[in-house]
């Protein structure tokens, strides 16, 4: 049990953690805020819909400004508990084949975090607009659904009085 507390303290102790850790908090804020929304007893769904697409607008707005905050947000928080910002680690290269001239530089710490950021976010807006598409569809055979009851409810109206 130690050693695993041991383990989970020096993963924690880490910038790329504390990054991703701004950066989910950040983005949990808004979700929270919409969960709670959706739970008003009574919400109409086109209402539902609406505040889901806030998140996709949030993300979409705000993706740049997200990952610059976390990654301010966890520099600041390493420099104040001495945590290093840089990690030593062994450089992956890429084999390079015959004819090939030499391998792309690799990406420093900062860049390959940001990358790996802002691909979580995309994943994420990607899963909200699945889910949105589905709110479409639901929402399209609503509508379809109230025209052929108003239609009927048209045609018996004219039918008795007409």
């Amino acid at each position: 049990m130690r050693r695993t507390a041991q383990t989970l303290l020096y993963a924690m102790c880490d910038f790329s953690f504390l990054c991703f850790l701004c950066l989910w908090n950040n983005v949990l804020k808004e979700v929270n805020h919409v969960q709670k929304y959706l739970q008003i007893l009574g919400i109409s769904f086109e209402k539902m819909v609406i505040k889901i697409r806030s998140i996709k607008v949030f993300l979409n707005d705000k993706r740049n400004d997200l990952v610059e905050e976390a990654m301010q947000l966890a520099t600041d928080t390493c420099k104040e508990t001495g945590v290093p910002v840089v990690k030593i680690r062994t450089a992956r290269r890429k084999k390079i084949m015959p004819r090939e001239k030499a391998a792309d530089k690799p990406l420093t710490l900062d860049h390959e975090l940001k990358r790996s950021m802002l691909k979580c976010i995309d994943r994420f807006q990607q899963e909200i607009h699945t889910r949105c598409q589905g709110m479409d569809c639901i929402s399209d055979l609503r509508a379809q659904e109230s025209d052929r009851i108003l239609g009927n409810w048209t045609s018996q109206v004219s039918a008795k009085f007409g």
